[in-house]
């Protein structure tokens, strides 16, 4: 009986999905979550590989870092960017729940905008590296202090920005 209640909550969700053209597909959304994961795990390892190799810079880098993580569950009612997305994906509740309202619907496109434009995300984040890049070293033993400097001023920045429009 699970079975079969699964199959139909699965092939509901793929009626709404197929019928509703306005909203980004799956894939689209999975990019956009693994995007988020993506800057989290960067920030998380910028502080890690600092803390190594220059500790000098460990608590201010700890302290951005956690400044700009807060921000951006405070942006996400609360919780990490990605969450929201995996709640998406699962599509938890059916469509026309999730998407209760117009506005809701508004929201949850421009969280989606936000994520999904990659080049806008390095753009905002230029000191952290967020994509490998070919023949680029990469690892707490080829961090330099310039990009230590970088990466600093990058999310020093990223929160004086936001400071002077919390609308971000």
């Amino acid at each position: 009986m699970l079975a079969i209640r699964d199959i139909s909550a699965w092939a509901k969700r793929c009626w709404e999905d197929w019928t509703t053209k306005e909203r980004p597909t799956y894939y689209e959304v999975l990019r956009a979550g693994g995007n988020a994961e993506n800057l989290r795990l960067r920030l998380e390892l910028f502080v890690i590989e600092v803390k190594i190799k220059f500790p000098e810079y460990a608590t201010e880098a700890t302290e951005l870092v956690d400044q700009v993580l807060k921000a951006l569950r405070h942006d996400h009612g609360g919780r990490r960017p990605e969450d929201v997305f995996i709640v998406w994906l699962n599509k938890e509740v059916p469509n026309r729940e999730f998407f209760a309202t117009p506005e809701h619907e508004q929201t949850m496109l421009k969280l989606w905008e936000r994520w999904y434009d990659t080049e806008q995300l390095e753009k905002e984040f230029w000191g952290i590296r967020l994509h490998h890049e070919k023949g680029v070293q990469y690892g707490w033993m080829y961090l330099t202090e310039e990009r230590v400097s970088q990466g600093l001023q990058c999310l020093r920045e990223w929160l004086e920005g936001r400071q002077a429009n919390p609308a971000c």
